[in-house]
């Protein structure tokens, strides 16, 4: 199965059976917070993923409740579908303060890491009060336990996180910012930051954990992953 996250005037999951070509389930997100006074339903705001025993699927949407709303709420969710049905089993509600940006699965598959747009403001006005909020986003790079939902650890960021990436044993994080951070996971702190000109987009692993890969605009870098002390 090819599962396909589509982001143009339309936000829709589609699964396709490799077998025939066949779209084997749509997933369209449904307006959580009210009122809504935008036009469409929760943005798809990451990539998605399959759990190691291909039988769901996780990715990240957010949705803000419009300018009628009294709080100017933003609802950022990870969802877990199952991957032969393209049903919802569960939720992790309010993972971020802004939309969700980058989502990573451990390789065993019981964590994921999420990250948002850190170090960015926002300004908005709200149409019935005339009040101007603004919103600074200060979140964390955050890991989530994936069968209990729960918060298992904060790893600090002061910039956008465009990529996120587990190494094979899952004791280390990776993330593209603007510069390439590793954390480790059991700490919570971070342990190396590898500067980068350009800044980095995306990251990937090899299968065999060695080497990580991180498309920087312009080029393509690869590391060797070696032990910290």
């Amino acid at each position: 199965m090819l599962v396909v996250v589509y982001t143009g005037e339309k936000q829709i999951v589609i699964a396709y059976r490799i077998a025939d070509g066949q779209v084997a389930w749509t997933y369209e997100p449904q307006l959580t917070l009210e009122p809504q006074h935008t036009k469409g339903g929760p943005l798809l705001t990451t990539s998605l993923v399959f759990t190691p025993d291909g039988k769901r699927v996780i990715f990240c949407t957010g949705e803000w409740g419009g300018y009628d709303d009294v709080n100017l709420r933003w609802l950022s969710r990870i969802l877990l579908l199952d991957a032969e049905s393209g049903e919802i089993l569960r939720s992790i509600d309010n993972v971020h303060m802004n939309n969700p940006t980058a989502l990573a699965l451990s390789h065993d598959g019981k964590w994921v890491a999420t990250g948002t747009s850190t170090g960015e403001r926002y300004q908005r006005t709200n149409k019935k009060t005339g009040k101007v909020v603004t919103f600074e986003n200060k979140d964390p790079v955050r890991i989530w336990n994936v069968a209990t939902g729960k918060l298992v650890r904060e790893l600090p960021v002061h910039s956008r996180v465009w990529s996120l990436a587990f190494s094979q044993d899952g004791k280390y994080l990776f993330g593209a910012t603007r510069d390439i951070n590793v954390w480790d996971t059991e700490s919570g702190k971070m342990v190396q930051v590898i500067k980068s000109n350009p800044e980095p987009m995306s990251l990937a692993l090899s299968p065999d954990g060695k080497r990580l890969a991180a498309a920087c605009q312009s080029k393509l870098s690869i590391y060797e992953i070696m032990n910290f002390p």
